[in-house]
């Protein structure tokens, strides 16, 4: 199932899902280029796909929740995987990721381009982040870098340039908050922009982004209660595969309290889940939309491949055969009812449905119970002026195979 594995988390923590990169570890170094690190190597095995379902997912430096928030990303984000390690997803680096060189060792080709430049040794490369002000000094060696090599530069900060993380610095992301998806999906996904246009955060957007449409608002009184009771009806939802998820019910049970004058800041925190739940429908929709696409492709190549290879079979049966005035699927002909008081027929090509000749029984021979059937017939070629065509007088026929008619329109006689 191409989608049974997608699922929206509506309440998770923003430190629960963490997207990471992979980085060198160890005590960062006062000097910043050196000789006793292997650079990072990009990973081996196939890529593929994951959507972030976690509302705020943070990217980290490494596969472990101690280490730097880099970035944060939105849910619904397509990110491109390479492997799982111990309950992490490696992925490469979402738009937005950065990295610090020492701006001393880098030669400026132009505002967003830079080479290497070092005596001996390799540069180091270090984890930035745009939630968090690092010391560039103390923060994590991600890769190593030779000398001559170019480098895209985003921008530069009291020394230290600020650029695209080079070839072999990976991402990691926690399997409990991203569900893997086919490539097909994806690329719908894509082409229908499901997925959020602007995928990170910085620290300002962060402070501004809830995992939850409200919060310090009181339950205590009785429509806070029936609200609450909804919201763990929710999570029990977001649990199921996501094409079995109904959120209209539970929209439905929502409504009634954001019309109560009683307790408002309740009835706005309902509001706030309809809005949501109302997303949750359209992203369902479009990806139940995304996958009868792929089945109908599906269906559709299948019986492509289904009647091209009974062609093939045709074909290959029929080469073996004895010589042939002609050859087709027997079919009965409108253009005429009958010609020298003999019922006209015609054999039609299996694959273009073109008409390969007219055909009439001579005496002996019963046509009619051959119809559908893919026969070679021999005979006498005889010009019809009132057709003004050739038509076989069929004085012996032979079955070469059983055929269904192909798919598709005839061509008119």
């Amino acid at each position: 199932m191409l989608t049974r594995n997608v699922h929206w988390a509506f309440c998770c923590s923003v430190c629960g899902g963490i997207l990471v990169i992979g980085a060198l570890s160890g005590p960062a170094l006062a000097q910043e280029t050196s000789t006793g690190v292997a650079a990072s190597q990009p990973a081996d095995e196939s890529a593929y796909w994951l959507r972030v379902s976690a509302n705020l997912l943070n990217v980290r430096s490494r596969p472990d929740g101690n280490s730097t928030v880099v970035t944060r990303v939105r849910e619904g984000t397509l990110l491109r995987g390479a492997r799982q390690v111990y309950g992490w997803h490696e992925v490469e680096p979402p738009e937005g990721i950065f990295c610090l060189v020492s701006a001393e060792y880098i030669d400026r080709r132009g505002e967003e381009q830079g080479v290497v430049s070092v005596r001996s040794g390799r540069l180091r490369v270090r984890v930035g982040s745009t939630v968090h002000k690092l010391d560039p000094l103390r923060s994590e060696v991600q890769a190593l870098l030779e000398s001559g090599t170019r480098v895209r530069i985003v921008s530069e900060v009291d020394g230290w340039l600020k650029i695209a993380p080079p070839e072999g610095v990976r991402a990691y992301v926690s399997a409990d908050h991203v569900a893997r998806i086919s490539d097909k999906v994806a690329a719908t996904l894509r082409d229908a922009a499901v997925e959020a246009p602007d995928t990170t955060l910085t620290a300002t957007q962060e402070s501004q982004a809830t995992t939850q449409p409200a919060t310090a608002v009181s339950l205590r009184g009785e429509w806070g209660q029936k609200l609450a009771a909804i919201e763990t009806d929710i999570e029990a939802e977001n649990r199921k595969p996501a094409l079995d998820q109904n959120w209209s019910a539970i929209r439905g049970r929502l409504q009634p309290i954001t019309q109560q004058p009683a307790e408002p800041a309740v009835g706005r925190l309902a509001a706030a889940w309809i809005t949501k739940l109302d997303q949750r429908i359209s992203e369902q929709a479009a990806l139940r939309a995304a996958e009868e696409v792929l089945r109908r492709n599906e269906r559709e190549r299948a019986q492509h491949g289904r009647e091209m290879r009974r062609v093939r079979e045709l074909r290959t049966h029929a080469a073996t055969q004895p010589d042939f005035a002609a050859q087709g699927t027997l079919r009965r002909s409108f253009v005429a009812n009958a010609v020298d008081g003999h019922r006209l027929y015609k054999l039609l090509d299996p694959a273009t449905l073109d008409v390969r000749a007219y055909v009439v029984a001579a005496s002996g021979v019963d046509l009619a119970e051959y119809l559908g059937r893919y026969v070679g017939v021999q005979g006498e070629r005889q010009f019809d002026a009132a057709l003004g065509t050739e038509v076989i007088r069929v004085t012996a026929l032979r079955v070469l195979e059983a055929a269904e008619p192909a798919s598709g329109t005839p061509t008119a006689e």
